[in-house]
């Protein structure tokens, strides 16, 4: 019978001390920044926005108003998206 390396048993540790969760929270407040870096504003709701747009307006809502979001990515916010309303 092998020998069981119990390392290879334990969970693997979380990247940089954060679930992947927080990862996806982070990724997801760096494609917003992309956004307003590459278009000089924050992404906005609308029927005549582009999809992306529209998709990065409602996550950017929602990394607001969730307190643990807010926490997550306020150290990573130079241009104040998480301020502006």
């Amino acid at each position: 019978m092998p020998d069981i390396d119990l390392d290879e048993l334990a969970p693997a540790e979380k990247k940089g001390g954060r679930s992947p969760r927080e990862e996806r929270i982070i990724a997801g407040f760096e494609d917003i920044q992309r956004f307003v870096a590459e278009h000089g504003h924050a992404p906005r709701h609308g029927e005549d926005r582009d999809i992306f747009e529209r998709l990065y307006a409602v996550r950017l809502d929602r990394i607001r108003g969730l307190a643990e979001c807010r926490a997550l990515v306020e150290l990573l916010d130079p241009q104040g998206l998480l301020k502006a309303v």
